[in-house]
């Protein structure tokens, strides 16, 4: 969470002007202590073909995947699989939505969303349905084990599709 405050409360002046230098790598210094500890999601999982099929940062494709996964997350807290349970998850959700100073979970998903286009972040384009299915396909089980909620490959490819502008 203090990763996340540093990140929501300096990226803007980090972005116009270089500033707020010292607070972004604190940051990235705590968040890279939480995923040592927690390891990674579904977020990092579907953004490792996006890095290498695009050709854009692993830290851009994670963002992307963040804002999709979490409105999915949010919706289907109920099919949480965290020995903690889904209220501890719907907690963690209040708290994340909190930073955001967003009201609740389901403000807090457009709250991500409008950050990452204030950061530039914009979802590359889809040459062919194959890259879907390629995408799809390509996720680390291993890694897409840690979420709090199960992801199937049908949900997948519709995240995918949902996060690419694809499938329409």
């Amino acid at each position: 969470l203090q990763a996340l405050r540093l990140l929501v409360g300096n990226a803007q002046a980090y972005l116009n002007a270089n500033e707020g230098r010292p607070e972004m790598l604190e940051a990235a210094n705590l968040a890279g202590k939480a995923i040592n500890i927690s390891q990674t999601t579904a977020g990092h999982a579907m953004a490792y073909k996006l890095t290498s099929l695009y050709g854009i940062a692993h830290g851009h494709a994670a963002s992307l995947c963040v804002a999709e996964l979490l409105p999915f997350m949010v919706e289907h807290v109920e099919l949480c699989t965290d020995p903690r349970g889904p209220e501890h998850l719907q907690r963690v959700f209040e708290q994340i939505a909190g930073v955001f100073g967003a009201p609740d979970p389901a403000k807090m998903c457009e709250a991500v969303r409008q950050f990452i286009l204030r950061a530039g972040l914009e979802r590359p384009a889809v040459r062919d349905d194959k890259e879907i299915e390629l995408l799809s396909g390509s996720v680390n089980a291993v890694r897409l084990k840690n979420n709090p909620i199960p992801l199937d490959r049908p949900t997948i490819k519709k995240l995918y599709e949902q996060m690419l502008g694809a499938g329409k």
